[in-house]
């Protein structure tokens, strides 16, 4: 079987030692190898068909230093010994650059339809597939979780440990064969044993006394105190720490705030003081939603309601905790609300209305599967002062399933910084003249559509 291996540090670094144990376990798993990593913020891939043991000199990642490596060694089990079946495969997702390593084989999966062809001839390349043509972007909240749902399917096939990265984060998912370490700094008289290398080593000779990582692998590659990852759990690793761990079964297992997976699991679980749902149809193309308002995402819902006005539909959803209030977020793409599906149903177009977390930025990210109109959108809030961005994934309010496209001309997604929402009131709650002017163009925006080229 092949070998994995995903390290996080918090500042750039090289991987000398760990290096050495991969060229050890090379000796059997010599059937290509390849690295993933950063490089000047660019996701870099190098990878050679040949033996790691027999071109450790030659190895590019030996002079590499980064924040986050994905390693891996090639046991061949499905396609033949090239560089085009050599790990991590690199495809594009979302404009996003997402590497990918596999350990195990699920050879049924090339059944599976996938919407774009593979270069090379493995189960890993196509489920590789599989996965893109189902994940959101890779920066949604969503991603680990979906990540965890759909390679649970996979898993039903066979072997299936995987790592994938995007040059910041690691997404890890743990089949049978996946352990964990973590490494906090201050290595002072540390030594560390390779298994396989065969080598006993003091950390201080090649770890900055403030470096910490995290190293996850198919087995421990030392002697040190690496934990085993239960079944079917996700793991989210960036800057030298464990993000989060998602337990099997969409259970999360860390400090992070968890968000429910369907407004109807919060209605069943949440007491109804700690939520509001705010309903109102009107005679009009439009739908204006703010799903989350309250202290959810500040003050979304007031935005929502002023450009709604007298004479569109509205709909917000507010989280009413003082404290806590994220646990109340219910993605876009898993918000399923009667009251808004009978508004929407009405309606040619939704507008949905967001907060992105930037407390410094004053900008807009303009999103949603009608390019068309929001186009319209980006070039009138332009014109009035507005600065507007380009979404990442994330925030593209592109995915299908997500709310805002629910209407028969689909919508567009406005996520304004928490910095530019703050800027719309003073100190007293009240409405400022940046306030009137981006409620004003909005509303202008969504006038005379059919004229709009």
């Amino acid at each position: 079987m092949c070998r994995l291996l995903g390290i996080s540090i918090n500042r750039p670094a090289d991987i000398r030692l760990s290096f050495r144990e991969l060229v050890a376990l090379s000796q059997i798993h010599s059937d290509g190898f390849g690295f993933a990593y950063d490089e000047h913020g660019v996701l870099a891939v190098s990878k050679d068909a040949g033996s790691l043991w027999k071109r450790a000199g030659s190895c590019k990642v030996t002079a590499v230093t980064s924040k986050t490596f994905l390693g891996h060694l090639r046991l061949a089990s499905h396609g033949n010994v090239s560089e085009q079946n050599a790990h991590p495969f690199l495809k594009e997702h979302f404009g996003q650059q997402l590497a990918f390593a596999h350990n195990g084989t699920v050879s049924a999966v090339k059944a599976w339809q996938i919407n774009q062809p593979c270069i090379g001839e493995t189960d890993s390349e196509h489920a590789f597939q599989w996965l893109l043509d189902r994940l959101p972007a890779s920066d949604s909240d969503e991603f680990p979780l979906a990540l965890q749902s759909e390679a649970d399917k996979i898993q039903k096939l066979g072997r299936f440990n995987v790592m994938l990265t995007d040059g910041k984060t690691i997404w890890v998912y743990a089949d049978d064969a996946i352990f964990i370490l973590k490494r906090r700094g201050y290595y002072r008289h540390a030594q560390a044993t390779l298994r396989n290398a065969g080598l006993t080593v003091a950390l201080d000779n090649f770890k900055s006394p403030d470096e910490c990582a995290v190293l996850v692998a198919s087995e421990p590659l030392s002697d040190e105190q690496w934990r085993k990852v239960p079944k079917g759990t996700v793991l989210v690793l960036r800057d030298g720490r464990l993000v989060n761990e998602f337990g099997p079964g969409w259970q999360a297992q860390s400090n992070r705030a968890a968000e429910y997976s369907s407004l109807k699991e919060l209605e069943q679980r949440e007491p109804r003081a700690n939520w509001k749902k705010i309903a109102k149809p009107r005679d009009s193309e439009w739908t204006i939603a703010a799903i989350h308002g309250g202290q959810i995402e500040r003050y979304t819902e007031r935005i929502a309601a002023a450009i709604a006005g007298y004479d569109h539909s509205l709909y917000c959803f507010l989280g009413l905790r003082d404290e806590s209030a994220r646990e109340l977020h219910v993605p876009s793409t898993r918000f399923e609300c009667p009251e808004l599906t009978l508004l929407q149903r009405m309606s040619r177009y939704t507008l949905s209305i967001h907060g992105q977390k930037d407390a410094a930025a004053q900008c807009i990210f303009v999103g949603g599967r009608n390019k068309r109109v929001a186009q319209r959108f980006e070039k009138l809030l332009m014109s009035a002062g507005f600065q507007v961005e380009t979404p990442p994934g994330g925030l593209a309010g592109e995915h299908p399933r997500n709310f805002v496209n629910r209407t028969p001309e689909h919508g567009v997604q406005l996520e304004l910084s928490l910095g530019l929402r703050n800027a719309f009131f003073d100190e007293f709650g009240n409405a400022t003249e940046l306030f009137d002017r981006f409620v004003g163009t909005v509303r202008f925006a969504m006038g005379r559509l059919d004229e709009v080229a």
